[in-house]
């Protein structure tokens, strides 16, 4: 392989002069909304990747998302109708192959830190930024307050709970995947380092129990769970102290549910 260079090649490309890689491997279909709301929303921010023939090697959902925006409003033809694309000329067609893949597959490799990401979501809501628009499940935005923790961001774990006797559905809920026995009749309840399993039955019951009782509100749901393990008061004093750190730095103050570590959290191990 050529050694590649760090010298930068930008150039303003019309729509109709950049090629689509015909063998792209990413489906990018699901990604298209979201990527249009962040455009319309912040303009286009994030050059496009080229090669030495104008054929895309990174970006294939942006310039499909820009497309469509012009097909709905034909005026935004002016400030789209030409992208910002580097030029991969540097990079031998085995180069570029590569790192089509590579540029895709790093990016899965990354993981969230969910006591920042909380933060950060929290405070966008109270700016009024929706962040449904952006590909954002509103479960996984109520995910980050929940009794649960990592795996209630997999939308395969999200079910509904069954109909109420007035015959009105109830919120969407998460529940967790869990860690459970070879045969698949107990599971493993973990309290920070503390840990031991229960029967799968005795968990449902009670984790459908707990949850009814406080009308499927995550928020109520940890609170309660908290004050049976005797540590409500210490999770609302870890609340003011953080509400005291916020206000000395002038950001905005966390609510109870917010700024919980997994350790600090009765969670259920996935």
């Amino acid at each position: 392989m050529s050694a590649p260079t760090n010298q930068y090649k930008v150039d303003m490309l019309a729509l109709d002069e950049i090629i689509p890689y015909e063998n792209n491997p990413r489906n990018n279909e699901p990604a298209v909304d979201a990527v249009i709301a962040s455009i319309v929303s912040f303009g286009f921010k994030v050059p496009l990747l080229v090669d030495k023939n104008n054929v895309l090697v990174a970006g294939h959902t942006r310039l499909e998302a820009v497309k469509r925006i012009i097909q709905r409003d034909p005026t935004r033809a002016e400030d789209l109708g030409h992208l910002p694309c580097f030029r991969a000329d540097d990079l031998s067609e085995d180069q570029v192959r590569a790192f089509r893949l590579v540029d895709n597959k790093t990016s899965e490799l990354a993981e969230w830190n969910f006591d920042m990401l909380a933060t950060e979501v929290e405070l966008l809501t109270e700016a009024g930024i929706n962040l449904t628009e952006f590909g954002w499940a509103q479960e996984e935005i109520d995910c980050l307050k929940s009794v649960v923790a990592e795996d209630c961001l997999d939308p395969s774990t999200w079910e509904r709970p069954a109909e109420s006797a007035d015959g009105v559905n109830t919120a969407l809920t998460t529940k967790r995947t869990l860690s459970h026995s070879a045969d698949g009749s107990s599971v493993r309840v973990t309290i920070g380092t503390l840990g031991f399993m229960i029967l799968r039955d005795d968990y449902e019951k009670w984790f459908e129990q707990i949850m009814s009782e406080n009308a499927f509100d995550f928020e109520r749901v940890n609170d309660e769970a908290a004050r049976r393990l005797g540590l409500l008061d210490a999770k609302v004093a870890r609340t003011n102290y953080m509400n005291d750190v916020y206000s000395t730095n002038a950001a905005a103050p966390v609510n109870v549910a917010d700024e919980e570590t997994d350790e600090e959290k009765a969670t259920l191990e996935a």
